[in-house]
């Protein structure tokens, strides 16, 4: 039996720790024996342990935590690892060291753009890993080449591997193309980040109202600080308390789309956006801006609408074409359906990484 640590960065419920969650929990029981590391409790650790994966704790704050890596060096060597998959630059650049000093094969699986802007030290981090990482992940094309551009990555030391998502059922009520709605229910989901733009969002249903009051928009993410504050304060500044709504964390995504209408995503950047394609496998029509990842996923008027990011007037087009037309909403939403099925399953993800993990094997 392979045994296999993985470890995160945790920041909080998101795309990342989604998937990671998925591979972890996911991974064939009988030939990998796995081993989750995260550095605190929350949403992760309860649905890991519920999925009755082993967890360890490890706090790793600072900019290079010394005694972490320490402690990550215990555990390999005690768990008898023989195989490192970390996600996120800060965990892969601990996992990349501990694989040097161990002499354990290291893959990285990077999430998007936007984990990357704004991190110290980023062009030495990218060294190590682009040197020392057994295999690069990441999670789209337009990540791929993002790398290979600013920061001269080689193509040949990256792999792409789509995120996947479980096949899920027809949403049960099963009414978006009814056109006799008084309100129509637009969702988004994810965690209040500047990526997501959400000031947009607000944009949007500001110039809703003026043009067709038939929408209310419900965002689940997790949310707190400046940020936070700021969307509520600009959101009662629009007089939008009764049309969009900060439902803050949601454990059950499936759920949550089960009840919207459409699904909207608003971001500045995505390195894929595995949301968009559980919004498509529950046969939500898609509304979702160019901003890297949803361009890999959806083929515009063909299972879903792109628009430029930050076009509030494009954004407020679509939703209103939506509304007006049931049969674009019916169309898009089992064409969309059908396109998760045929490119973004969760088996296809899973059969890549248990490719992977057997490559990066040394022979024995």
């Amino acid at each position: 039996m392979t045994n296999i640590l993985h470890l995160i960065d945790t920041a909080g419920p998101g795309g990342a720790e989604t998937v990671f969650r998925n591979i972890v929990t996911r991974l064939d029981r009988i030939k990998y024996r796995s081993i989750a590391l995260i550095t605190r409790n929350g949403w992760l650790h309860d649905s890991l342990m519920k999925g009755q994966v082993a967890v360890r704790i490890l706090n790793n704050k600072g900019s290079f935590n010394i005694r972490y890596l320490f402690r990550l060096l215990k555990v390999v060597r005690g768990e008898h690892i023989d195989l490192i998959h970390a996600h996120l630059l800060g965990s892969g650049v601990y996992g990349v060291l501990a694989g040097l000093l161990c002499r354990r094969p290291v893959i990285v699986t990077l999430h998007g753009i936007a984990d990357l802007q704004g991190e110290r030290f980023i062009r030495v981090k990218l060294f190590v890993l682009h040197k020392y990482a057994s295999v690069l992940v990441v999670v789209s094309d337009n990540l791929k080449q993002y790398m290979i551009t600013t920061y001269g990555i080689k193509a040949d030391r990256i792999q792409v591997i789509h995120n996947g998502v479980a096949a899920g059922q027809q949403a049960a009520s099963s009414d978006v193309a009814k056109s006799d709605k008084a309100i129509f229910k637009v969702g988004l989901v994810g965690n209040i980040r500047p990526a997501k733009d959400y000031f947009t969002l607000l944009k949007v249903a500001a110039r809703l109202r003026q043009l067709d009051d038939r929408f209310e928009f419900l965002v689940a993410g997790q949310g707190k600080g400046e940020l936070w504050q700021q969307l509520h304060d600009y959101r009662a500044q629009l007089r939008l308390d009764d049309r969009v709504s900060f439902l803050g964390f949601c454990d059950d995504v499936s759920s949550f789309m089960d009840g919207m209408d459409i699904f909207l995503l608003t971001s500045s950047s995505e390195g894929f956006s595995i949301v968009v394609i559980e919004a498509m496998t529950q046969g939500l029509p898609v509304v979702a801006t160019r901003c890297g990842g949803p361009e890999e996923i959806i083929t515009d008027k063909v299972d879903g609408l792109l628009i430029e990011a930050g076009d509030v007037e494009g954004i407020a087009a679509a939703l209103s074409r939506l509304a007006d037309d049931p049969m674009l909403r019916s169309t898009l939403g089992v064409a969309g359906r059908q396109t998760v099925q045929k490119r973004f399953t969760m088996d296809a993800m899973m059969d890549r990484y248990h490719h992977l993990y057997d490559k990066s094997l040394p022979l024995v």
